[in-house]
């Protein structure tokens, strides 16, 4: 969850002799080794599928890895491993059938009982997002490249829910070998391998071709290059040291204009393209009520504070600051583009302010998105009696404070890596994990639960989208205030920049442009 001098005419001209003999020098290297790099604020946590929680992982995991399938933002089907996943029609059952001749990195063809092993273990694993494989009941192998899956109840979004990255299908009993430094011991089948001796934490993480891959490119070498301050990150696009920068909030007002509603690189970066997409994001505040702070103020009144304090905050304007316009303000608990129809949160009628204003620490990660979204927050909360001073955090604290309850407020940014408006709703289910950052309300899991058996679509959606309204209309924790958007900036040297339904990069189809 992160980021001149002027010179005098004539020594900038002779300085610019030996950088322009180097920046060609280094073009030159690149075109040869067909190498694109890639800036990152952070190094992984882990590069086991199933163990990734964190975008940091998933940047380099969704090179090395390979799910079944992608969804592009379209929500249409790109076939990776599998040629095609036929669903049963009363969703009860799927076949997978594996493209011939993927491989894993080490040379080894993926089997049906690597797809069956991952799905089991993505299934029996600790992960958040087990819920993906949780309705598999069983698994018939129909011959060398086709699967047959059983559920115990409809599972008509299988194909979607395959396309997520725990999803990836991994070499099975890999992750029982010993442990290798972030967990690369678990066998991928991505489009690339991490490269040997060559994964330099707080530098660089090297990557080679994965020949076994079904898509095969032309890039020979994907280097995710660590750097945590983001105008580093520009300064090296513009040399030509990185092909790739994904922007967010004050480096894309920063790097691109918004012309008739499409984003383009300003001059400065004239020989660069934007890619963009919607997010499957939400940037939110979120209350803590049992801080003694806050426990004070009447359960109805909360309700009250909430509207009052939507209707107060410039939501368009933040989206204008941070997106140039091109992103959706929030007007419930999903992002806008997964779900239409949805109604304002706040009545802008609603004028509750506390008689007695409380002094409040507004917790918010540390880096230039957060830190401009909770400054941009703050002062709407002093209008309803909420006086509150941000405190500016590194993200694992943020978090630990999070998950212990020790925070009054909060302004977060929040990513669902699973397509479609249903995940959202876990938030506010009981017994869930992702509650601890919501509002558990009774008799939302039973109803997402019926939602997600409805094999019609149309039915299935709108069932969801009646939740997601009905949640809107009874949380008292969170308070949306806008949706992300993905932006990268790159290099005319890479091509084929793949953005998929949920706003994430995915660089399997990367190529080297000729």
């Amino acid at each position: 969850m992160n980021r001149r001098s002027i010179l005098f005419f004539l020594l900038a001209v002779v300085a610019a002799v030996p950088l322009v003999s180097c920046n060609r020098t280094e073009k030159l290297e690149n075109a040869a080794q067909r190498r694109l790099v890639i800036a990152v604020p952070a190094d992984p946590v882990t590069l086991d599928p199933v163990a990734m929680q964190e975008v940091n992982s998933a940047a380099i995991g969704n090179a090395i890895h390979a799910c079944l399938i992608r969804l592009d933002p379209k929500g249409k089907i790109v076939p990776v491993l599998a040629d095609a996943i036929e669903l049963s029609p009363d969703a009860m059952g799927a076949i997978i059938k594996l493209h011939a001749g993927a491989k894993f990195w080490d040379g080894s063809e993926v089997r049906v009982e690597d797809v069956q092993a991952s799905l089991q273990r993505l299934k029996e694993s600790a992960s958040p997002l087990k819920w993906i494989a949780d309705r598999i009941e069983g698994f018939t192998k129909r011959d060398e490249h086709q699967l047959q899956v059983r559920f115990r109840l409809p599972e008509p979004d299988f194909v979607k829910l395959m396309a997520n990255l725990q999803a990836a299908i991994v070499k099975s009993g890999s992750e029982k070998q010993p442990k290798q430094p972030f967990d690369t011991q678990v066998i991928g089948a991505g489009a690339f391998m991490p490269a040997v001796g060559q994964m330099e934490p707080g530098v660089a993480f090297t990557l080679k071709v994965n020949p076994g891959f079904p898509q095969q490119g032309n890039v020979e070498t994907l280097v995710f290059a660590v750097m945590p301050d983001t105008q580093n990150q520009l300064e090296a696009l513009r040399a030509g040291r990185v092909d790739i920068v994904r922007l967010r909030g004050p480096a894309i007002a920063e790097a691109c204009v918004l012309s008739r509603g499409v984003l383009k690189p300003r001059p400065v970066f004239a020989a660069a393209q934007v890619a963009s997409a919607p997010a499957s994001e939400l940037g939110f505040a979120v209350f803590n009520w049992s801080h003694a702070k806050l426990a004070s103020i009447p359960v109805d009144d909360r309700r009250k504070l909430l509207e009052s304090l939507a209707a107060r905050v410039p939501r368009q304007a933040l989206s204008d600051s941070l997106y140039l316009g091109a992103a959706d303000p929030a007007t419930a608990i999903a992002p806008p583009s997964t779900v239409s129809g949805q109604q304002s949160f706040g009545n802008e009628s609603v004028n509750f302010k506390l008689t007695t204003p409380i002094k409040l620490t507004l917790l918010s990660a540390n880096d230039e998105l957060a830190r401009q979204f909770a400054t941009f927050v703050a002062p709407s909360c002093k209008e309803v009696g909420l006086e509150v001073e941000p405190r500016f955090v590194e993200v694992p604290k943020l978090v630990e404070e999070l998950l212990k309850r020790e925070f009054e407020i909060s302004t977060l940014y929040f990513e669902m890596p699973v397509a479609g408006i249903g995940p959202w709703t876990m938030f506010f289910e009981e017994g869930n994990p992702f509650a601890v950052f919501g509002e558990p309300l009774p008799g939302v899991k039973e109803k997402v639960q019926a939602a997600r058996s409805l094999v019609d679509e149309a039915r299935r959606n709108q069932a969801y989208a009646e939740i997601v309204s009905e949640i809107s209309r009874k949380q008292v924790t969170w308070l949306p205030v806008v949706s992300r958007r993905t932006v990268l900036l790159s290099s005319h040297r890479a091509e084929g920049l793949f953005i998929d339904a949920c706003g994430t990069p995915v660089w399997s189809f990367l190529r080297f442009h000729e």
